[in-house]
């Protein structure tokens, strides 16, 4: 019998050698396209675009090395970074042991880390301690709105929006459906989602967290104000 070997290209060298085509490729190949260069291209005009793709890749890296391979070498954290990054990759851990769980549970004929993917790029559920939008929100109001949410996600309703987040959307709706009916999987796999993310809200409460707003940094409390012009 033979096994399938897929050789994954990674400028990252998250996926340098050959892979059993496996769970564990799909995610390498997933996380290879969240930090590549080509598929945040949009991203890279400004300073704090950059701020958010480093941002990223520093949670990919820590996240890799907890799932994945330990001696994972790249976007090591300092120390002093910790504290930002760190709850975002609790909340990826249990965003995907969910989707894992989820996808055992329904039989899913999508891979977890594809939906994993979906997740990370409409930005709702994940990736929101630094994070970008193109609305025109005081970071008060986005803290209130993530707290809003929080609360209705702890009450197993769906707080996000169908038509701008489709996959988030989705992917939740088949969650709470599951917790609503499954008390193991609310208690193991849904409800350390929805503290994970609560701890991210807090953190950015108690920390003055800044957000971007069209290529800006914004400050709690505060009008926008821009730290970077467009190239």
């Amino acid at each position: 019998m033979h096994t399938k070997v897929l050789v994954l290209p990674s400028p990252y060298l998250i996926a340098p050698a050959p892979f059993y085509l496996d769970s564990r490729v799909i995610l390498c190949s997933v996380l290879d396209e969240v930090t590549s260069a080509g598929q945040n291209s949009d991203l890279i005009q400004t300073v704090t675009d950059q701020i958010l793709i480093e941002y990223c890749n520093l949670v990919v890296g820590e996240f890799y090395r907890q799932v994945i391979d330990s001696r994972f070498p790249s976007w090591k954290l300092h120390e002093e970074l910790e504290p930002l990054i760190l709850p975002e990759v609790s909340l990826w851990k249990s965003v995907f042991r969910m989707l894992e769980n989820l996808s055992k549970h329904l039989l899913l004929t999508t891979y977890p880390a594809l939906l994993l993917r979906e997740l990370i790029k409409e930005r709702e559920l994940m990736v929101f301690i630094v994070t970008q939008s193109s609305e025109t929100r005081r970071m008060k109001n986005y803290l209130a709105l993530r707290q809003h949410q929080n609360r209705e996600l702890q009450g197993c309703e769906n707080p996000f929006d169908k038509e701008k987040s489709p996959n988030t959307w989705k992917i939740m709706d088949l969650a709470i459906k599951l917790a609503n009916r499954d008390d193991d999987f609310r208690k193991k796999f849904y409800m350390p989602v929805v503290t994970a993310r609560q701890k991210i809200t807090a953190f950015m409460k108690k920390d003055k967290s800044r957000f971007i707003i069209n290529g800006n940094m914004q400050r709690q409390g505060r009008k926008k104000e821009p730290i970077a012009s467009k190239a």
